[in-house]
């Protein structure tokens, strides 16, 4: 079965945002300027939940504060979670906190980046966005390239292999 290189529609983001207003803003916004598919959450258990029912995102971009009601109450609880059950999704934390401390703590949790919550916002999780999209359709195009070496390399073995076969058969009539 050929596959055909990914494209921005192949790619899911799904949202955990327990500010419905904020949500459906980012949603709204994700969903009109790209062609992403785009699930939103209000929680991170939810999230989570859809993940283990097989339903894997390409990306996560998830409020810092998560809701107060879960068992994951913010990001970095949310990050260790996804790395508890060995998902290596990338994750863009969004964060109304302006300071050092907490964007190196979630860097350090292993989150792809983290965007402040203010005007520029959505440009830079459209930033962070298309970085990963990028990065995402490089991985795909390098599993094609070795895909096809790798079938390359089985045709010149099967190749070599019928050749050998055909040299000795020649020599053992003659």
């Amino acid at each position: 079965m050929r596959r055909k290189n990914m494209n921005d529609s192949d790619i899911t983001i799904y949202v955990v945002e327990d500010n419905e207003i904020y949500s459906l803003i980012l949603s709204n916004e994700l969903m009109t300027k790209t062609d992403f598919c785009i699930n939103v959450f209000s929680s991170g258990e939810d999230m989570i939940k859809n993940i283990e029912e097989g339903k894997k995102p390409h990306i996560i971009i998830s409020d810092y504060n998560l809701s107060l009601q879960g068992e994951l109450k913010t990001a970095v609880e949310l990050i260790e979670k996804l790395n508890t059950i060995d998902l290596m999704i990338p994750v863009i934390i969004l964060t109304s906190k302006d300071d050092i401390k907490t964007a190196i703590e979630i860097l350090k949790k292993g989150a792809f980046d983290f965007v402040i919550k203010n005007d520029n916002a959505f440009y830079q999780i459209l930033s962070s966005i298309k970085k990963v999209a990028d990065l995402l359709k490089l991985k795909e195009e390098i599993r094609i390239q070795k895909l096809k070496r790798s079938k390359d390399i089985k045709r010149m073995a099967l190749l070599f292999a019928l050749t050998t076969i055909g040299f000795i058969t020649l020599l053992l009539l003659k």
